[in-house]
C-alpha cells in the first residue's frame, strides 16, 4: 500500500501511530490532533481521509465533510436539526454522520481548530462523539488540551495525537523538494520554529526575508547604540561600561 503520509515531515510517532492502525483497520471513532498552528496536522488529517476514501478526491467525495475556516463554526453546522438551514455546508456536520456512505466504506469529517467552538456547542459535538457510528471517522484539531480551548469531555472521547515542532533540516529539505533556493529554505527553516506549514506558506513570500534582514538590523542598532551609552565616560572621566566595552 502506498504510504498515505508520504509528503509530509517529521512527526514519525504520530504517523506511525496511524499507519499502524490504517493497517490493522483499527480505526478510532475520533481523533483529536494536538498541537500549534503550522505543523501540519490539517494536512495529516486529510491524508487519513484520502487513505480512507480512496474512490474520489477529497474535494469532490460525497462521503467527506470538512470545515477549517477561520471564522468561528456556527450550532447550525453542526447539530442534526439546525434553525436555520448551514451557511457553508449542503448538510451539517450531524447529518451528514447519520447518512450511510455514498460511495465508500466510511464517512469521516475534519474539523480543523475545535476551539471555533462556543462551550455549548462543543456539547452538542459531544453527543456525535458520545454516539459514534460504526464506520465513521471524526478528526478534530487543536492547538492544545488547555480546557478554555476545548472541553475535557470533548478531549476524553477521542484519541489523541500529538504533533511536535520539526527539526529544521527537515523542512529546509521540503522547501528545496518545492523548488525554493536553497539559501532561502534555510533562513525559511530557521524562522519557521519547526512550522513546515508556515514555511511553507512563506516560501515564495519575499517580504518576508526582508522584514527578517529589517529585524536584525534594527536590533543590531540597539545593541550598538546600548554598548555606546554603557561605555561613554562619566564625568570624573571614568567609562561606565563595567566590563562591557
Amino acid at each position: 500500500m502506498t504510504d498515505p503520509f508520504a509528503g509530509i515531515v517529521g512527526h514519525s510517532q504520530a504517523l506511525a501511530q496511524l499507519r499502524s492502525q490504517l493497517e490493522t483497520d483499527r480505526l478510532a471513532h475520533a481523533y483529536l490532533f494536538v498541537g500549534e498552528a503550522g505543523l501540519g496536522k490539517s494536512i495529516a488529517a486529510r491524508s487519513l481521509a484520502t487513505a480512507l476514501l480512496p474512490e474520489a478526491p477529497l474535494t469532490r467525495h460525497p462521503d467527506y465533510w470538512e470545515d477549517d475556516r477561520i471564522k468561528p463554526l456556527s450550532i447550525n453546522e453542526i447539530r442534526l436539526l439546525p434553525d436555520k438551514p448551514p451557511e457553508f455546508h449542503e448538510l451539517s456536520l450531524q447529518a451528514f454522520l447519520n447518512l450511510k456512505p455514498a460511495i465508500g466504506s466510511r464517512r469521516v469529517a475534519l474539523v480543523a481548530n475545535v476551539g471555533r467552538l462556543r462551550d455549548q456547542d462543543q456539547g452538542v459535538l459531544l453527543k456525535t462523539l458520545e454516539e459514534p457510528h460504526p464506520h465513521r471517522v471524526i478528526v478534530l484539531t487543536s492547538p492544545s488540551l488547555n480546557p478554555f480551548v476545548v472541553l475535557p469531555t470533548v478531549v476524553s472521547r477521542c484519541q489523541r495525537v500529538f504533533f511536535h515542532p520539526v527539526p529544521a533540516p527537515e523542512i529546509e529539505k521540503l522547501l528545496v523538494g518545492h523548488g525554493v533556493d536553497a539559501k532561502r529554505a534555510g533562513l525559511l527553516a530557521d524562522l519557521s520554529s519547526g512550522r513546515p506549514g508556515w514555511a511553507m506558506r512563506r516560501a515564495h513570500d519575499a517580504g518576508v526575508i526582508e522584514l527578517h534582514h529589517q529585524w536584525t538590523r534594527a536590533g543590531g542598532a540597539a545593541k550598538a547604540t546600548r554598548r555606546t551609552r554603557l561605555c561613554s565616560p562619566s564625568p570624573a572621566g571614568r567609562s561606565s561600561c563595567a566590563g562591557a566595552c
